[in-house]
């Protein structure tokens, strides 16, 4: 998951909004294309759409705006998030999602205080390459 290599041992407490708050992401389009693995007759941004509202109504992530720099950095600065350079969406985590995530990689039992905790073991998961590229919209 991006957000725990990302805030990994930052002292952010997953169990606080007012911490989750300061875990917002920028998604841009190549990081998501490469994360997705897109081929080029699928209509990437129609499954884009439908995969990021599925998540958000079922409380697994928050979404604020997504769309082209022109559109994305007015918001983004209403907010004090940094501007952006190419399309994409802004993320945020929710606890339900990390329980979620905790309970998806065997850690079900696991506290999702500890989610952010770098002694927190992983199991052995499958090789999935996640691409750099996200952009952390709030400073810590």
């Amino acid at each position: 998951m991006t957000w725990r290599a990302l805030f990994l041992d930052s002292g952010l407490r997953p169990t606080f909004s007012e911490d989750l708050n300061k875990m917002w992401l920028f998604l841009p389009s190549s990081f998501l294309n490469i994360a997705m693995d897109f081929t080029s007759s699928e209509p990437s941004g129609d499954i884009l759409m439908h995969c990021t509202s599925g998540l958000k109504r079922l409380d697994l992530v928050d979404q604020t705006h997504w769309g082209n720099p022109e559109l994305v950095n007015p918001l983004n600065k209403q907010r004090g998030w940094c501007e952006v350079s190419e399309w994409g969406m802004c993320v945020g985590p929710t606890q339900f999602g990390i329980d979620y995530w905790l309970w998806a990689v065997g850690l079900g039992t696991t506290s999702r205080t500890r989610f952010l905790d770098g002694i927190l073991k992983l199991p052995k998961l499958p090789d999935i390459i996640v691409p750099s590229g996200s952009i952390k919209l709030v400073k810590v």
